[in-house]
């Protein structure tokens, strides 16, 4: 009897063992994913730029006097609690008047983290930590006054087909004078759509020909015809190249076109007028210029240098500064955005229809005026899911299915799911909400030339 209870003993210890040991395993790869160590504070400043409010429990706030034309970001101390580094942190916010919303968090996170609770303006909420804990019951709110989007001349910057959607379909949606100009064809890359066309040429040049049609059609979906669309046809990955090596033009390394007028669409437009144009860095600028001067844009939606870490993106917002510079438009506005977070590619964290949290800042050079929450209702949401589902380069390869493209396909997203490290844009950029850094250019452009 007693052999049989210590065999038992031994083995149940084994038992546990194996999982407690799978359990940290897992725990491990979690967390690589962030490239960067969760357990420090987010560090941004506010203090200069707008109204703040010292919240005494964060777990319950009142918020009914607080307008509706608000963006409201809550600074609170959080830390993992023992199942977070397991399963992800997130906190539910609670209201009877509105919908519930959640920020998810890292996985064994310890620090100051910034929630975007603008949605819950005029009413009472409730906190709810799940697999964290608060380190601090107080907290800070910050305010910024929000501007009237409906009336402002918008001008979107999208450095490939399905950037402006992405990061800003919400808003470019809502206003009735919203423009959108593709930079890049993105012809380079992987192509997991193009399974029928025959050599690696045929398939990229195919695949920038889909890119095109997309970048002028699917902004019809968000009420943006194709006359206030342009596709400028610069080459994929070639930006910072052309900005290096201003005396020459550029090649599209993938296909070995040097002519952007293959890919170029803008006859149908009246605010691109750029007679001479091709594949070096003063057409882009020219380019930009003219638009800009057409237009008269109150507000340019662009990347954010400093957080997005992909170089056509960062130098569209250095050849946008450029152009500012020639047009002498002092009062123009920049919204930026990240597609590409400088730390890695799966912020915002959490599922499709979740709301994102401020973006993980840290001691690295970041410049910004205000922040600005523009707030998508489930409908909205809905809306821009189909808008991305509408570009190609978005899609699993599920076309023209067979065996091993099935199993190639349920082995992502088994992946996916015991990783928890998921970079499909429909669940980074469905949202709640669409969060842009502002700044005037002019800063920008010290900035960025200091």
């Amino acid at each position: 009897m007693h052999t049989l209870i210590g065999e038992l003993l031994i083995f149940s210890a084994f038992i546990i063992s194996i999982i407690s040991l799978n359990a940290g395993v897992l725990s491990y790869i979690r967390k690589r994913q962030y490239k960067y160590n969760p357990k420090q504070d987010y560090r941004y400043s506010f203090d200069k730029h707008c109204d703040l409010m010292e919240i005494e429990s964060s777990e319950t706030i009142d918020l009914s006097a607080i307008s509706s034309d608000s963006t409201l970001i809550l600074e609170i101390k959080v830390h993992s609690t023992l199942s977070g580094h397991l399963c992800q942190p997130y906190i539910e916010i609670q209201c009877d008047r509105v919908d519930r919303a959640c920020h998810y968090l890292e996985h064994g996170l310890r620090g100051l983290r910034y929630l975007d609770i603008s949605g819950f303006c005029g009413s009472g909420i409730k906190l709810k930590l799940h697999h964290c804990a608060f380190s601090h019951k107080k907290g800070f709110l910050y305010r910024y006054q929000n501007p009237n989007i409906d009336d402002k001349t918008v001008l979107i910057l999208a450095p490939h087909a399905d950037d402006a959607e992405i990061a800003a379909y919400g808003l470019y949606s809502t206003s009735a004078r919203s423009h959108i100009i593709t930079i890049t064809v993105g012809e380079e890359g992987k192509c997991d759509y193009c399974g029928l066309y025959g050599s690696k040429q045929e398939r990229t040049i195919q695949k920038g020909k889909l890119r095109v049609h997309d970048a002028l059609s699917v902004p019809a979906l968000g009420n943006v015809t194709q006359e206030r669309c342009a596709m400028l046809g610069y080459f994929g990955m070639s930006l910072k190249w052309m900005f290096e090596h201003q005396d020459q033009q550029a090649i599209s390394t993938s296909t070995g076109i040097d002519d952007i007028s293959f890919f170029r669409r803008v006859e149908h437009t009246p605010f691109i007028k750029n007679q001479k144009a091709s594949a070096t860095w003063d057409s882009l600028v020219q380019d930009l210029y003219s638009a800009i001067d057409t237009i008269k844009p109150e507000i340019i939606i662009t990347p954010h240098p400093d957080l997005d870490s992909n170089s056509d993106h960062r130098y569209t917002t250095y050849a946008l500064i450029e152009a500012l510079q020639r047009a002498n438009m002092s009062d123009t506005k920049l919204y930026c955005y990240t597609n590409h977070h400088i730390y890695n590619e799966t912020y915002p964290y959490g599922p499709m229809f979740s709301t994102s949290l401020l973006a993980p800042k840290f001691n690295t050079p970041f410049v910004y005026e205000s922040i600005y929450s523009y707030q998508a209702d489930i409908s909205k949401q809905i809306e821009k899911f189909y808008a991305l589902e509408a570009m190609h380069d978005l899609r699993d390869a599920t076309l023209v299915i067979g065996v091993k493209k099935a199993w190639k396909h349920f082995s992502k997203q088994l992946k996916r799911a015991i990783q928890q490290r998921d970079k499909s844009y429909y669940r980074r950029g469905v949202r709640s909400n669409e969060l842009f850094y502002v700044i005037g250019w002019e800063s920008l452009s010290k900035h960025w030339k200091s």
